[in-house]
């Protein structure tokens, strides 16, 4: 452990290890939105007379815009799937840390002594 009162105050890795759990769930979110515009997406390609595009870019059939549209989604949806199993990975070797005995005493000191010196400043 290191002497210096400067350095930042260690996190728990289990409060970490939590908030890492916390990201499936804007994961999920996003997988279903994405799922949602998606579907949206896929009732105009079902009526491609009600489609056109602007002439600010390349040409392009606005049928083909639209499934570039829904490739791209789809995309989002797979790297988000890899996401999520990185995360997993993460997950996986984070719920096995931990703060030594040590590590643990001298964080809980540094955090009592960090709690005093507000209340000092505040009653001043």
């Amino acid at each position: 452990m290191s002497d210096n009162t400067n350095d930042p105050i260690l996190p728990i890795p289990s409060d970490l290890y939590r908030e890492i759990a916390g990201l499936y769930g804007h994961i999920n979110q996003m997988r279903d939105q994405l799922n949602r515009i998606g579907e949206r997406y896929v009732d105009l390609a079902h009526s491609p007379q009600a489609l056109a595009v602007d002439n600010l870019g390349e040409p392009i059939e606005p049928i083909d815009a639209n499934g570039a549209v829904l490739t791209a989604l789809d995309d989002a949806d797979t790297r988000l799937y890899w996401v999520e199993t990185a995360i997993d990975e993460a997950r996986k070797n984070a719920s096995r840390l931990k703060l030594t005995d040590q590590a643990d005493q001298e964080r809980e000191r540094r955090l009592a002594e960090q709690r005093a010196s507000g209340s000092r400043r505040r009653t001043r």
